[in-house]
């Protein structure tokens, strides 16, 4: 597994432009999209308090980082076959447990890397720093572990299910749009119509954004305890539905 993390840190890291672009997306959305947004909905509503929208987003972002990790790991299986790396590991002593593991951990901690880089924007934006509670810290933690978990494992899915290229950028443009646009990512689901609302309470996506913002607000909802176990429930099936699918990957 070691192996596999120093692999993916020198593929990602092999260049300074390569560097660069890991971090463009988050600071691009949170310094051009949150700020152009703030002067639109002002104030922000959440249970005791307003807040600056860009306060309000940057929790949101959090949750997308995690999401965008569906959409790469869709591609792993398809470019470590055509690379020659799945080659490599059916001729060594590794197994696809180890790579999908030190694939997971690589993007885990890049994933938090690029949260940290977030929530350093968003206080040099709005001029405060968020109100961390020790309790709120470990469920953040545990929060990320989970929501990584879920979103890599589903990638991995559907890279071992859905071969063809064409087919995956259909998959892409049907699940990802509806997915941030019918979550808490942008703003509450209180505000959406009633249909959409429903399928935003099944959308992990949506859980995973009220948890991060409750956390980073220090103002959970009151049902965390909930929607944390939803997640668990998620996270569980979606793990052993990827680490046992991975027997059907072809070398």
């Amino acid at each position: 597994m070691k192996a596999i993390i120093w692999r993916e840190i020198k593929v990602t890291f092999n260049s300074v432009f390569g560097a660069i672009m890991q971090f463009a997306i988050p600071v691009f959305m949170i310094l051009l999209f949150a700020t152009s947004l703030s002067g639109n909905f002002g104030k922000m509503t959440v249970p005791g308090m307003e807040i600056n929208y860009i306060e309000f987003f940057a929790p949101g972002l959090f949750g997308y980082m995690t999401f965008f990790l569906f959409t790469i790991s869709f591609s792993f299986l398809s470019i470590d076959s055509r690379t020659g790396m799945l080659t490599i590991i059916a001729l060594s002593k590794a197994s696809l447990r180890s790579y999908f593991w030190g694939k997971y951990v690589f993007q885990l901690a890049l994933t938090f890397i690029k949260i940290l880089l977030i929530m350093l924007i968003t206080m040099l934006l709005v001029g405060s720093i968020p109100d961390f509670s020790f309790a709120n810290a470990i469920l953040f933690i545990i929060t990320l572990l989970l929501s990584v978990a879920i979103w890599f494992s589903l990638g991995m899915l559907g890279g071992i299910y859905i071969q063809r290229e064409d087919l995956r950028q259909v998959v892409f443009a049907l699940v990802t749009l509806p997915l941030t646009f019918t979550s808490s990512m942008y703003y509450g689901i209180e505000r959406m119509p009633t249909i959409i609302r429903w399928i935003a309470m099944c959308n992990p996506l949506t859980y995973i954004c009220n948890l991060f913002r409750g956390c980073y607000l220090n103002v959970l909802p009151a049902d965390y305890l909930l929607q944390l176990s939803i997640l668990f429930v998620i996270t569980a099936v979606s793990l052993t539905a990827a680490l046992w699918s991975l027997r059907k990957v072809k070398f």
